[in-house]
């Protein structure tokens, strides 16, 4: 459960006479694992075995004497240790009283301090202040109005970093009576400790300095030495006294932390820097240990770059928060490449709380060629690597003033073993593009997954010829307590004996549906006790029932037991949800998501969810969507229901709604998600089911494997720091997994754990996708025709080596040439000799006109379908073309295209892009050919003018062929999957037509609005320029409510 790092704390911690000390960090992840097993029994009742019973008695061994060892102690190596050990095992008796006992008083008392309060102020002292929070979350304190309660909150506060609500608290004076002399004395010793309290916040938030210890004054205080019958005893206000000992240890430890101490970069006036970090601390006042570890390099001073392989969880924002305000205080702009419009809206928000400069008017924006946004950049500037290659063709010039490029989850650059990939080529090549535009920029790289950092680091500083900083420390503030769903062999056997059975006598057909009902299993769960397994040792592993029900598996028609496993992970589900926690269920496609997030609903109790105040607070956006649809009852946002799902197919509104509703404390407690919810989306989930470890390909419609680093990614949003420090990961394996005894690992799921479980996080090794595209290239003979996405690649290199698309340039910075000179590789040069050689080849079979080149040089398409598409424009009358309307635009591009299978194939290259083409035809998407798709191309333009004249989803469902759902999926198909593609498409129209007009003496202000942004009208489905504008400055109003707008029956 524990990583490397913080495991070598726990190790470390002092040995206590008689306690369990060895194997300490296994002890206490199995004691965890027993308080979980006790939390999700069954049946109600709670009952407690012998063993959990001898884990009190240690716990409480363990909290007391590393508390006081805590105290007693000045050296740090000892401290910090002994205090997170001292922590955690008050936060394990306390999750015992509150879970197991139901006892939930939690209130500070003149001779004692509750085990809440000791865990939190030791977890701050051992510098683990994500379980601080956890704790401060979790407690619910007294909501009586005197000084304890209010210092009880005040401590909460500490932890989850509200540093202003201590400052905001004011003391509940009163008046005491000559009989309350003690109670007085002890208030006035509370009052101390609150305002030391306080004071600790002003100096955190870079108001005050310290002038008074208040601690060390209640130290004094609250002891008084007397002499009773001439023996010398203590009188003491234990509570306060024991109380102001912690603080003051954590009042020294945490103001060294504070965020409001990290020094101005150089060259940077502490005046402008100082109130960037008082602004940082009222959100996220410390600095953990890795954060603190980081700015100590100096990495935050301008011509330095960093990769950073923090694990997920580990505070990677913040240290790119610091570095982006960094870039801003040297008058240099920001550009944040992220992999999807869903993170990009998310680092939008997150970045806004803390930056003046975020230009959030703008509309998501992705490859096609546009006008629209692209005047100018912003001082931070968030897009897709796709947008920024669009940019870079269209504008270069307007990157001149960026001064950072931080590429978040850079591991989209990764090349995939079994076929190139075009998205993880298009993102390398939007690497090197801004390496040859941008060489004295700095360079962020983020990524949770990546294992050669280090190498990744070199490889950048090698281009940029400047340092570059590895930050590859796997600590991290959360933990999760791994495991996976076996089976008992005995019982799985004896079923096989039933089945063999009933086959006998039923030879022909498949199994009977009675059999089938019958095979139910009792589910154990093997959990890791270490963040790394090893399977050759026996105290690595621990396993238990799960619970006392039996789930139900599935009979395929061979008469096989198969794992049912979205059945089962439903199940699990269930239990977890209804004891209160927040569970993530990860499914391999959109589909079973849907009827995976039915079954778990189905099978939870009922609960009334109180959301008036939620449904108040997003009002608007609930009724924009209700427009958008058509109706609400087509919506993934359903309030009725306690389970939502999420994947590919919801609108951006119905993803936010619900993660939103996810987030908040008393709204849903599980999601039902694909695989697009792991890229870098943060949910407080406590628990992920993983239902397989494999996954849909919509290219193949078939299943592959999924990789280890993909597995650990989803597992990776179990526990979120301040929210919920430890997470349980469970895997349901796609295949059934039995054991026969409990200590003894199964040997079926040895494979399993060494392809995925015996990895770090950190564990994704980077392959640049190029050294894959100069092998396929170069193998071929000339004659040879390139796949459409090498030819892309091909034809956006130029062949003059003066320019910084170049063969020779490209290639040069590339990761693929570090690593071949690294190896000693001399075959790589050659290679790249032999693409320069067919680049030529390609440049001197083919003569065109300077427009045509350029337009293939920025788009990758092929020379010869751009002549002809421009060669139809150039036959039209110019001003009847200015004059066009967008959906006259769209009825002359598919003229164009209508029946012409080569123009098709090379505007529209991918097969999950035809495949949406054929489903919006009503075709078999496992069976067609280009052929029936282009015979029928002209279908397309009346659901794509219903779209663009602001019908909603429920019309433009109808008017595509084929069966559909109650969620209008072959509306979402065509809008969200099929939209972007054909603006491409018209965006390369409007492309051609201006560098054709432009190589004829028109100038870029002649071109009107339309021409200019008929890409982006039409993805965002409006069809005139002010409903475009309406919408730039309108971002949260949706397609159907903007034109009612326009049609005088919307709500201004």
């Amino acid at each position: 459960m524990y990583n490397s790092i913080t495991a070598s704390i726990i190790s470390n911690a002092p040995s206590i006479d008689g306690s369990e000390t060895d194997n300490l960090p296994q002890y206490l992840t199995k004691i965890y694992a027993r308080i979980v097993s006790v939390r999700r029994r069954i049946d109600g009742t709670r009952k407690i075995s012998k063993r959990l019973n001898q884990d009190i008695k240690e716990l409480r061994k363990l909290a007391n004497n590393l508390e006081s060892l805590t105290v007693l102690t000045k050296d740090n190596s000892k401290r910090i240790p002994a205090a997170f050990v001292a922590a955690t095992a008050h936060n394990l008796l306390q999750l015992i009283k509150d879970n197991v006992y139901n006892r939930f008083t939690h209130e500070l008392e003149t001779q004692s301090v509750p085990s809440w309060i000791s865990s939190i102020l030791l977890f701050l002292i051992g510098d683990s202040p994500a379980d601080a929070a956890e704790i401060a979350n979790r407690i619910k304190t007294s909501s009586e109005q005197n000084l304890k309660s209010q210092l009880c909150t005040a401590i909460q506060f500490l932890a989850k970093g509200e540093l202003s609500s201590i400052r905001a608290i004011v003391f509940n004076e009163r008046q005491y009576t000559v009989e309350e002399e003690d109670l007085e004395a002890e208030d006035y010793l509370w009052s101390c400790l609150l305002l030391g309290l306080k004071q600790m916040a002003d100096v955190l938030l870079g108001i005050a300095d310290i002038e008074m210890n208040y601690f060390e004054k209640v130290i004094d205080l609250a002891v008084e030495e007397l002499t009773f019958y001439e023996i010398d005893i203590k009188s003491c206000y234990a509570g306060p006294y024991h109380l102001a000992l912690l603080l003051n240890i954590l009042q020294d430890h945490l103001l060294s932390r504070g965020v409001i101490n990290v020094n101005p970069p150089l060259g940077i006036d502490s005046f402008d820097w100082i109130p960037f970090l008082q602004k940082l601390a009222s959100s996220r006042p410390y600095l953990w240990e890795n954060h603190f570890d980081a700015v100590k390099t100096g990495f935050l001073n301008f011509g330095n770059s960093a990769v950073l392989t923090f694990p997920t969880g580990a505070g990677k924002t913040t240290i790119a928060e610091l570095k982006i305000a960094s870039t801003i205080m040297t008058s240099k702009s920001v550009l944040y490449l992220v992999p999807t419009h869903a993170l990009e809206d998310q680092i939008n928000r997150d970045l806004a709380k803390l930056f003046d400069n975020m230009g959030l008017d703008l509309i998501n924006i992705g490859g096609e060629f546009t006008d629209f946004g692209g005047e100018e950049l912003q001082i931070i500037n968030v897009m897709t690597p796709e947008r920024c290659l669009t940019l870079l063709a269209m504008n270069p010039e307007h990157f001149e003033e960026i001064g950072l490029i931080v590429f978040d989850e850079f591991h989209l650059v990764n090349s995939r073993i079994d076929r190139l990939d075009k998205r993880s080529l298009d993102a390398m090549y939007c690497l090197l593009r801004l390496f040859s535009e941008l060489p004295n920029a700095d360079y962020l790289l983020i990524s949770a997954m990546v294992e050669n950092g280090k190498e990744i680091a070199s490889w950048i500083s090698s281009i940029t010829g400047r340092n570059c900083e590895a930050f590859t420390s796997n600590w991290k503030p959360t933990r999760q307590l791994q495991g996976c769903i076996i089976y008992p062999n005995e019982e799985l056997t004896s079923f096989k004996k039933i089945i063999k059975e009933a086959k006998m006598k039923k030879p022909t057909g498949g199994p009977p549906k009675l059999l089938k009902e019958k095979i139910i299993v009792t589910p154990y769960q093997i959990f890791s006790l270490r963040n790394v397994w090893d399977v050759n040792r026996s105290n690595d592993f621990f396993v238990r029932k799960f619970f006392d029900k039996k789930v139900k598996l599935e009979m395929n028609n061979f008469w096989r037991i198969t794992g049912n496993r979205n059945q089962v992970a439903a199940e699990l589900g269930a239990h977890f949800v209804q004891s209160g926690m927040k569970t993530l269920i990860f499914v391999n496609n959109p589909t079973v998501a849907k009827s995976t997030a039915r079954t778990l609903n189905e099978l939870l109790e009922e609960r009334i969810l109180d959301i008036d105040y939620f449904n108040a607070q997003n009002s608007r956006r609930i009724n924009s969507l209700e427009k958008e649809l058509g109706n609400l009852k087509y919506s993934f946002f359903d309030t009725s229901k306690q389970v939502v799902a999420h994947h590919g197919l919801l609108l951006p509104v119905e993803r936010q709604l619900n993660e939103t509703l996810f987030k908040a404390k008393d709204g849903i407690h599980a999601i039902v998600a694909t695989a697009t919810l792991a890229q870098g989306i943060n949910l407080p989930a406590e628990v992920v089911i993983i239902a397989g470890d494999d996954r849909f390909d919509e290219d193949t419609n078939g299943s592959e494997e999924l990789l280890a680093h993909e597995i650990l990614n989803a597992a990776g949003r179990a526990g979120r720091a301040g929210m919920a420090a430890q997470g349980i990961v469970i895997l349901v394996p796609s295949k059934i997994i039995t054991f026969e005894n409990r200590s003894t690992s199964p040997i079926a799921w040895q494979d399993l754990q060494q392809r995925v479980f015996s990895k770090s996080d950190q564990c994704l090794t980077i392959i640049d996708p190029l050294t894959q595209f100069l092998d396929e290239v170069t193998s071929r003979d000339d004659s040879d025709l390139l796949p459409q996405d090498l030819n892309s690649l091909m034809l956006r290199l130029h062949n003059d080596e003066t320019e910084t698309t170049s063969v020779k340039t490209i290639f040069k910075n590339s990761f693929a040439a570090f690593k071949a000179e690294q190896d000693g590789d001399i075959t790589f040069s050659t290679k790249v000799d032999e693409l320069i050689r067919k680049r030529d080849i390609l440049q001197s079979n083919q003569h065109f006109e300077d427009w045509v080149e350029t337009v293939s040089l920025k788009t990758g398409l092929d020379p010869i379908i751009i002549q002809q598409l421009g060669t139809n424009l150039h036959e039209m009358n110019v001003e009847d073309l200015f004059d066009f309307s967008v959906i006259e635009w769209i009825n002359w591009f598919f003229e164009w295209l209508d029946g012409n299978e080569l123009r098709f194939s090379e505007i529209f290259s991918g097969s999950n892009i035809r495949a949406q083409f054929a489903r919006s035809l009503g075709l078999k998407v496992s069976n067609y050919q280009i052929s029936d798709i282009v015979n029928k191309i002209s279908d397309i333009v009346p659901i794509l003018k219903a779209f663009i004249n602001g019908e909603n989803y429920e019309t433009i469902n109808s008017a595509i062929p084929g069966k559909s759902d109650e969620y209008l999926t072959n509306a979402r198909h065509f809008i969200l999957r099929l939209i972007p593609q054909i603006s491409f498409a018209m965006g390369v129209v409007s492309l051609i037509l201006r560098e054709q007009l432009l190589s004829l003496g028109y100038e870029q202000e002649d071109f009107p609005y339309i021409v200019r942004n008929l890409a982006t009208l039409v993805r965002e489905g409006l069809d005139t320029e002010e409903k475009l504008q309406y919408k730039m400055n309108h971002r949260r109003l949706l397609r159907v409510e903007i034109h009612q707008i326009f049609e005088g029956y919307g709500d201004l």
